[in-house]
């Protein structure tokens, strides 16, 4: 009977789906029939429904749904509300019928971006809300008409102006120029159209500020609170329904082309295409199946309210009776989140534990093959040097070279005669053949000096044959030089393999940390409370993860530091706190500053950091507690001093002690502690970067460490930086833009092209600008971008683009292009990278704005506004 009601009503007869009850068994549980009421024909944009009825989601909560086809004469909205069906799909519509006294209720958002757009033929010259004055536009009031006309009044042009006209959707009006623009949706009609040849231009409400939720499980108020149960069973059915469509579409797809009048009027590839573009209004891996938020519920009735459209209700509750909450609902959408940063961060860190050890390896092999590369190209030319030993048959020194005497020290009257064992003492032990064999061998052997000193030595042996006194003639080269060099040549090694796995890891890293933290910041504006702090905390790891990421590169790339003067005891005293969560309680801290504050010229955050690895280390070393002591003073050190490095002058130093009372470091380790991926810890507790990393900070900085350990009693680190006596520098004073903490300093209107080869990046950046006001045209790369310029030249007011990007045409490349044609464009890089690695090898002008990654949405707005408006932006 209420199918029959409908179809008297609306003039449109849909064949209804319903699910089949009969598989509830024994039948004792009790059946509750349910209609639902879609707004549009069988299509992918109603998936999650099919699928609820495909799977049984909705049989296992004991409901026999009955989902109704919708069409073009048919208002969903307004069958719901006359009683012909218990739920119906609507837009944000259903808060505006709210808003004008109708009872309904929004239960689940499956949209979490409504899709609705204006389509319009790119010869009639419309590309602004304001060029629509004037026109005939054809909409739907159930479709989405009150979001077009706020987005004309939030661009300050009267409704008034437009000829809105409510009809059917119609490409062929469009196309022989009875209207000018029609509406659809972004996921549907737009592909259909252009699979037809025909490729619209498209004006987007949420690019002039008016976001609004899309697609809505809506009932009325009398229904949801009086069949609570009904209402949450419907919810959870059709929340597993949208999860299995979004993560299945092929098996959907098949299953709407079963459905009655789909065969004929789709095909199978336009569904599964729809699907693909509703991924980025449903986003269902990052925002949980159903989420509503109040708090954003409220900002589209005041959107409405502010538009003149509507009035928001007296009532105080109003808001809360019209945003049904099921009884079992929880900050799981927030968890959830939370759950994703740390799998990406895990998954970040496993990554990085393994590109380690395989560098390390190939570290290993690649400084191995230099060092025997190098022996080999050195031996001709450094014979002349080596010390030239004759030795008889006996053993005994019969010659011996002016070189001899310089390595040995002894003079020849002093060593002839005498036993070689006496220089070399395993010479003759260590040669692996008989007297009358020719011999060649090299060996590496240690020799002894005239006061007692081992050295080590490489020595050549080869026999004479042509002298019968000689022997063997010993060509001994004292290698100690020689291997303080190999391994700061090893070393060097090590520093550009981590530069090279810094500079990868930062950009991909970067990258994903964009997502992550731009995301966070987002939804931290919807919600309130505790999962507003753990959001916030989210955010406040990101930013650290990116400042180890900074430092990491200063450390292998020497990135340019932000000095300021930094007061040693201010900065120690400032990290206590954190130190004293970071070591725990059974670890004693005890801090003993000197007088004053002696300033150093520092980056402040890498100097915190060179103290948290340190403190790290102690407390890894105290595993049953200890005492942790830190101390600055001030040292004056001459160039005599065994402490001073040769490569650093005499004067004052700022000395940062930091002492343990740990197990201590075993006498044969400590020549190695600084080395990369070297590490005392077990196996998966430490990677060897953390004093590695240290040690780098500390040397650009033009300073150096110390390390003194006894096993067993504890150990010293010392911290030596320059002392600064300077007084601060007095920085220039700049145009500037008030802004503060008002947001809409950093909105516009203008229209800025978004190039970006990672989707992720490219999706939260082109949300942020949208969500200001901008409008964005986005591409892939270079390519994609220069085709997008030759149709839109004079409507982009700004590019903003990735540096290194894939298809041969990098960030830079684009802009001169772009440039080349309209020189008064303004350009704004990103990067993963550090600005300075593209700046080193001119990639990119040094007057050039550059906007490291990860960024958060204000400093994607400043950098933006301020390209815009040629003024700095006041923080």
């Amino acid at each position: 009977m209420l199918g029959a009601v409908t179809a008297v009503c609306f003039g449109y007869f849909p064949e209804p789906v319903r699910a089949d009850a009969n598989s509830q068994g024994d039948g004792e549980q009790d059946i509750r029939k349910v209609t639902l009421q879609l707004k549009w024909r069988h299509q992918f944009q109603f998936a999650g429904y099919y699928a609820a009825l495909r799977n049984g989601y909705f049989q296992e909560e004991g409901l026999d749904v009955e989902v109704r086809e919708g069409g073009p004469d048919l208002d969903a909205l307004g069958t719901m509300l006359a009683g012909d069906a218990d739920f119906c799909v609507a837009g944000s519509e259903v808060i505006l019928a709210r808003m004008k006294g109708e009872p309904t209720v929004a239960c689940a958002v499956f949209f979490q971006t409504s899709p609705y757009i204006l389509l319009m033929d790119r010869a009639a010259g419309i590309r602004v809300p304001s060029d629509l004055v004037g026109k005939r536009v054809v909409v739907s009031e159930a479709g989405g008409s009150a979001q077009f006309r706020a987005m004309l009044i939030r661009e300050g042009v009267s409704p008034d102006q437009v000829d809105f006209v409510e009809g059917k959707w119609s490409v062929e009006e469009l196309l022989e120029g009875k209207v000018d623009a029609i509406s659809g949706y972004a996921t549907s009609q737009a592909p259909r159209m252009r699979h037809k040849g025909f490729y619209p231009y498209m004006l987007l409400p949420v690019d002039y500020g008016i976001d609004f939720y899309g697609d809505t499980l809506s009932t009325t108020e009398a229904f949801a609170y009086e069949n609570r149960e009904t209402t949450e069973a419907m919810i959870r059915a059709c929340v597993r329904g949208w999860d299995f469509a979004m993560h299945h579409p092929e098996e959907i797809a098949d299953y709407i082309m079963q459905l009655p009048g789909v065969e004929g009027r789709l095909e199978r590839w336009q569904l599964l295409r729809e699907a693909e573009l509703m991924m980025r209004y449903v986003v269902p891996d990052v925002v949980e199946m159903g989420h509503m938020n109040p708090g954003r519920w409220k900002n589209i009735a005041l959107t409405y309210e502010e538009t003149g459209i509507a009035t928001i209700p007296e009532e105080t509750d109003w808001l809360d009776q019209f945003v049904f909450k099921v009884a079992s609902e929880n900050v799981s959408v927030n968890l959830k989140l939370v759950g994703l940063v740390v799998c990406a961060i895990a998954l970040i860190a496993t990554m990085v534990v393994v590109w380690n050890m395989i560098l390390h390896r190939k570290v290993g092999e690649s400084t191995a093959a230099i060092r025997d590369q190098s022996r080999l190209n050195q031996l001709l030319l450094d014979t002349a040097m080596d010390a030239v030993v004759g030795v008889d048959s006996n053993g005994v020194v019969i010659s011996w070279s002016g070189q001899s005497e310089s390595i040995f020290g002894y003079v020849p009257d002093h060593a002839i005669g005498e036993p070689v064992q006496n220089f070399l003492p395993d010479i003759l032990s260590r040669i692996s053949n008989d007297q009358g064999q020719s011999l060649f061998e090299r060996l590496e052997i240690e020799g002894r000096r005239v006061d007692g000193e081992v050295f080590p030595a490489e020595v050549s042996l080869c026999t004479v044959p042509e002298n019968p006194k000689i022997w063997l003639n010993i060509f001994v080269r004292d290698t100690g030089e020689r291997r303080v060099l190999e391994e700061k040549l090893r070393q060097s090694q090590k520093m550009q393999a981590i530069g090279q796995l810094a500079g990868g890891v930062a950009h991909d890293f970067n990258n994903l940390l964009t997502v992550i933290q731009g995301n966070a910041v987002l939804v931290t504006s919807q919600v309130n409370g505790e999962s507003r702090s753990r959001l916030d905390e989210v955010v406040a790891a990101t930013r650290r993860a990116s400042e180890l990421t900074r430092q990491l590169l200063a450390f292998s790339r020497r990135q340019p530091m932000k000095l300021t003067l930094v007061g040693m005891n201010d900065c120690v005293d400032e990290v206590g706190s954190m130190l004293r969560r970071l070591i725990g309680e059974d670890i004693e801290l005890v801090c003993d500053f000197c007088e004053g504050s002696p300033r150093v010229e520092a980056d402040q955050a890498m100097l915190e950091q060179v103290i948290l690895n340190l403190a790290v280390n102690a407390r890894d070393a105290m595993p049953q507690g200890g005492r942790l002591s830190i101390q600055t003073n001030i040292e004056r050190l001459l160039s005599e001093e065994e402490k001073l490095p040769g490569n650093i002058d005499p004067g004052e130093f700022v000395r940062i002690k930091m002492a343990d009372t740990g197990t201590g470091i075993e006498p044969e380790k400590l020549p190695h502690i600084f080395e990369p991926f070297f590490t005392t810890k077990d196996v998966g507790k430490g990677t060897g970067l953390g004093l590695a990393t240290a040690f780098g900070i500390v040397q650009q900085h033009g300073g150096w460490m110390t390390v003194e350990s006894e096993v067993g009693i504890g150990t010293e680190f010392s911290v030596w930086l320059p002392l600064c006596t300077k007084n601060p520098s007095v920085r220039e004073t700049v145009p500037t833009l008030e802004c503060g903490r008002n947001e809409s300093a950093l909105k516009g209107t203008e229209t800025i092209l978004l190039v970006e080869d990672e989707a992720m990046v490219r999706l939260i950046a082109k949300k942020i600008l949208t969500m200001n006001g901008y409008r964005v045209i986005e591409a892939a790369d270079g390519p994609a971008a220069l085709e997008i310029w030759a149709s839109q030249r004079g409507e982009i007011d700004l590019l903003v683009t990735d540096v290194v990007m894939p298809e041969g045409l990098t960030g830079h490349e684009l802009a001169e292009k772009l440039k080349a044609d309209k020189p008064e464009l303004s350009v704004v890089y990103t990067s993963g990278y550090s600005a300075e690695i593209f700046r080193g090898e001119a990639v990119i002008p040094e007057e050039a704005t550059f906007l490291p990654k990860p960024y958060l949405p204000d400093d994607l707005l400043k950098s933006v506004k301020e390209n815009i408006s040629g003024m700095a932006l006041a923080s």
